[in-house]
Formats: structure tokens, C-alpha cells, sequence
């Protein structure tokens, strides 16, 4: 019985690891998301610049 009680403690913390886990993920795709829009944005900037100052 007790071995059965310290699987079931151990599931428990492994499903609450795994939703912050996911949680985390979750934010680490926006932020990442976040990045390349700014990187793209900063690029095209800058093409726009190159071809004003090429002209």
C-alpha cells in the first residue's frame, strides 16, 4: 500500500512538472515569435534604407 501511495505522489509531481513545462514552452514560442517579427521588421528597415541611400 505505501509503495502504491509514493507512485501516485510521484505521478502527481510529474503531471504538475509537465504543465509548467508546457506553460513555459508556451511562452518560450511567443518570445521566440516576438524575435523573428522584430528581426524581420528591423531587416526590412534597413533594405529600405539601403535602397534611399542607393538612390
Amino acid at each position: 500500500k505505501r509503495r502504491k501511495n509514493e507512485y501516485e505522489m510521484e505521478i502527481q509531481s510529474l503531471l504538475k512538472m509537465k504543465a509548467k513545462n508546457e506553460e513555459f514552452l508556451k511562452y518560450l514560442y511567443k518570445e521566440a515569435y516576438h524575435i523573428g517579427s522584430h528581426f524581420h521588421l528591423a531587416k526590412y528597415r534597413v533594405e529600405d534604407l539601403e535602397d534611399k541611400i542607393a538612390e
